[in-house]
């Protein structure tokens, strides 16, 4: 896992970090009780959203993704430009991520997916929102309001 930590983080690319010789990849390590026999949980965590977006998407771009984790993976860079755009903080945009949710549990579960939404209808959903405007707006000194 130190291997993945480091890997991640010598990633090419430019971003903003405040501590950006500390990496910006963390590893937690949560011990199972000890009365089982289960291994301690191990997880790679990336939270500085400049580097997920200018060197960790474009780094899983340009892998292929055989499986329907591709189309997971698709969603889940979909919830980030609404994010950066600012749309979760609209009914229509919680709408659109709430389906794209529901429709990751049944890409990553093992269930039939029949009775889940029509993709086709979500993704035009999804290209209506990010063709649209931002509901950001940056002031002069650099905050950032919502529109609504």
């Amino acid at each position: 896992m130190e291997a993945i930590k480091d890997f991640i983080n010598n990633l090419p690319g430019d971003y903003k970090s405040r501590r950006r010789t500390d990496g910006v990849v963390t590893l937690s390590v949560r011990s199972r009780a000890a009365n089982t026999n289960s291994k301690a949980l191990v997880s790679i965590g990336v939270s500085n959203t400049d580097f997920i977006q200018n060197v960790f998407i474009p780094f899983l771009d340009t892998l292929v993704f055989r499986t329907k984790k591709g189309k997971a993976y698709h969603y889940w860079k979909v919830v980030l430009s609404l994010k950066k755009l600012g749309l979760h903080y609209t009914d229509e945009g919680l709408k659109v991520i709430s389906l794209i949710i529901n429709q990751m549990n049944c890409l990553t579960s093992n269930l039939d997916s029949t009775g889940t939404i029509d993709s086709e209808v979500l993704q035009n959903d999804i290209n209506r929102l990010l063709s649209g405007p931002s509901n950001l707006e940056i002031g002069e000194d650099g905050r950032i309001f919502i529109n609504r």
